[in-house]
């Protein structure tokens, strides 16, 4: 029985260990610190406190995994201390060992998430105090963040386990099947919400500014182009407000990991943001490079120019994170239209993001129509460009660089990325002998 993915207990135990609520939200409980395990998933208020847990454990925990890692991986950030998983991540190839502390975290960290989840949505289907008002908001609160840890799982590893609460040894499925059960679990939870809306209950443990419905459709669309849904990711990503944003929020308690871990105003970070977010090439001018940097001061680490981190990164350790970024539906768009055949919308998609002179986030790239080839690969390498300028540290490139067909892994060059999946930690093996797949060459 596996001490990541198989263990009902544990799930127990992790909600206890974040089940006090994030600042601002008001749960209506007295002592939130005070559940039990008895309790945890029993009652109205374990279940309000297991909601605020989750949302601390993936936002807090889990995401900055997911970002981290494979930023260093895809060759958006740069190593920016001696560590030698820092190093040996950066380095890649088949070399990278199994039981890299980075690796482990990111597959840890999500499966902990995808446990917690799961609990909360039994608890919250079988507890009877549970009106049909809150109930539908705290499943579907589960639901997006269980999908978002099999989606982030899917972009690291070729296998995922997507049950976690079945005793036994850990079933591991293709990631395809994790995308699409991803891709489900986001539509149950679009269609809970809007069967039967979220009291006021459930709102108060959702901190202001992150917008269930439409990160839940935003996501939908993410993970259905991943899955090569094209149909379901164009109507998903038709169905976001595009004037709508949501953020993870953080406080003084749960702090924003990423600018802990780039920003060198706390001291030596871990990681830093590479020169021209470590593209090889950009074009003049563009909005995006600037917002995400505020310095060229021919800076190195590890034989990487590095810039300091700005934009929604480098602010504080307060600032909110998008969940997404209104932008990626139009590039999902454009993606779509481009593999249908319809090369006239990919490019009027294309251009909505790059001649975009204001974004909520302040996130625009200001830049000139797009004036090139047509051809299928062309316009994907177009997409791939924005993606990454746009999309910049969502945890995606990694995902785009495969996806887009962005050359193959090489370690030797700065500006490739330098595997395609993560070997399965080393404990994980150790746990299910037999049943944990054999590591990708690369």
């Amino acid at each position: 029985m596996t001490t990541t993915t198989r263990r009902a207990g544990r799930c127990l135990a992790l909600a206890l260990a974040l089940a006090a609520p994030l600042a601002g939200c008001d749960l209506n409980i007295d002592d939130p610190n005070a559940t039990t395990e008895e309790d945890a998933f029993s009652t109205r208020a374990g279940l309000l406190s297991a909601a605020a847990g989750l949302q601390r454990q993936y936002n807090a925990g889990a995401y900055d995994n997911l970002v981290l890692t494979t930023g260093i991986t895809s060759r958006e950030l740069a190593a920016d201390n001696t560590f030698a998983n820092l190093l040996e991540l950066d380095a890649g190839g088949a070399g990278l060992d199994p039981s890299n502390a980075n690796v482990t975290g990111y597959f840890r960290e999500m499966y902990q998430t995808t446990s917690l989840a799961d609990a909360l949505i039994a608890g919250a289907q079988a507890t009877e105090t549970v009106e049909p008002a809150l109930q539908s908001g705290l499943v579907a609160l589960a639901q997006f963040y269980k999908a978002a840890a099999l989606g982030a799982l899917a972009v690291g590893f070729t296998d995922v386990v997507i049950d976690t609460r079945t005793d036994g040894p850990a079933t591991y499925v293709p990631r395809q099947a994790a995308l699409e059960e991803a891709v489900s679990l986001l539509a149950s939870a679009e269609d809970l919400l809007i069967a039967t809306p979220p009291n006021a209950a459930f709102r108060d443990v959702v901190p202001r500014g992150f917008d269930l419905l439409n990160t839940i459709r935003a996501y939908r669309a993410r993970f259905a182009l991943l899955a090569g849904d094209l149909d379901g990711a164009l109507a998903a990503a038709g169905r976001v407000d595009p004037a709508a944003t949501s953020v993870f929020t953080y406080t003084t308690d749960v702090t924003n990991p990423l600018f802990a871990a780039i920003s060198p105003s706390l001291g030596q970070p871990s990681f830093a943001v590479r020169d021209d977010l470590g593209l090889e090439s950009i074009e003049d001018d563009d909005g995006r490079i600037a917002y995400f940097t505020d310095s060229n001061d021919d800076t190195s680490v590890n034989d990487y120019p590095i810039e300091t981190a700005a934009g929604f990164i480098g602010t504080s350790l307060i600032t909110p994170l998008p969940a997404y970024v209104p932008d990626e539906m139009l590039l999902i768009r454009a993606e779509v239209l481009a593999r249908q055949g319809d090369a006239g919308g990919a490019v009027a998609a294309i251009n909505a993001v790059r001649t975009d002179t204001e974004d909520p986030f302040g996130l625009a790239a200001n830049l000139d129509a797009y004036d090139g080839p047509t051809d299928l690969q062309s316009l994907l390498n177009e997409i791939y460009y924005n993606r990454a300028t746009e999309l910049y540290l969502q945890g995606l490139r990694l995902e785009d660089a495969r996806r887009l067909n962005q050359g193959e892994p090489d370690p030797s060059d700065p500006f490739q990325r330098t595997r395609n999946f993560y070997p399965f930690p080393q404990q994980e093996r150790l746990a299910n002998p037999g049943t944990t797949p054999p590591d990708p060459a690369i």
